[in-house]
């Protein structure tokens, strides 16, 4: 199921969102009050079991989303799942690949030492994004490590040792 919230780009994200309307599940369009509002407003109207967000300039690799609904699958008590991605330039070059780590605080507050968790290779559960409270909405950026932080105060992340995303 695929939600885009577009706050009013004007990069050419309408003609791009025209071409793929048919497999959208909804499209936001219009202004919002930031990023954290355009992020829980698409989390209201999604339907799965398993969650996470993709933005724009980012994307999973081929077996991605199959890896993390298996490893969901696998065991019921899992509720939150990390793995590694890689980081590119613009021109789709190469600059450093991205471990999954462990999700405990001490990872979490590592990030000032460039050791940090890549937001596109996160996932979790809709009753754990729920329980949490979604993105606070007073943040407008590093929304995603304060719900890291509160996620994975609730349970213990898995980690999927391979690649599953990219970020430019």
């Amino acid at each position: 199921e695929i939600i885009v919230a577009d706050g009013g780009s004007c990069d050419g994200t309408a003609a791009v969102l025209d071409r793929y309307r048919p497999h959208l599940a909804r499209v936001f369009e219009g202004p919002d009050r930031g990023q954290s509002d355009a992020i829980n407003k698409g989390f209201r109207a999604a339907s799965g079991d398993i969650l996470c967000w993709l933005n724009s300039d980012d994307y999973f690799l081929p077996g991605a989303l199959r890896r993390v609904a298996d490893r969901f699958a696998a065991d019921p008590a899992v509720r939150f799942v990390v793995g590694a991605g890689d980081v590119i330039s613009k021109d789709h070059r190469f600059l450093r690949h991205i471990p999954a780590l462990p999700m405990t605080e001490a990872t979490l507050l590592n990030w000032k030492n460039d050791q940090w968790v890549m937001q596109q290779c996160c996932f979790w559960s809709r009753s754990l994004w729920q329980e949490v409270g979604g993105v606070d909405e007073n943040l407008h950026l590093l929304m995603d490590y304060d719900l890291w932080f509160r996620l994975s105060r609730a349970t213990e992340a898995t980690l999927i040792p391979e690649k599953l995303a990219v970020m430019r």
